[in-house]
């Protein structure tokens, strides 16, 4: 919320209500800031989306 709120922050990212929303819209989770989540969504079979702005 600190970054949000100094500005510029959310210029280049794109939030989501959840985890499953923003899969369904063709994201994946991030395999540096969500490392876990990462690997369950490519355990899943996973290989087409679209990567974290901050670490593409």
């Amino acid at each position: 919320m600190r970054a949000l709120a100094r500005g510029r922050y959310a210029e280049h990212r794109v939030f989501f209500a959840d985890e499953a929303t923003a899969v369904a819209a063709g994201y994946r989770p991030c395999a540096v800031c969500l490392p876990r989540e990462y690997a369950r969504w490519r355990a899943g079979g996973e290989r087409t989306a679209v990567p974290c702005p901050s670490h593409p």
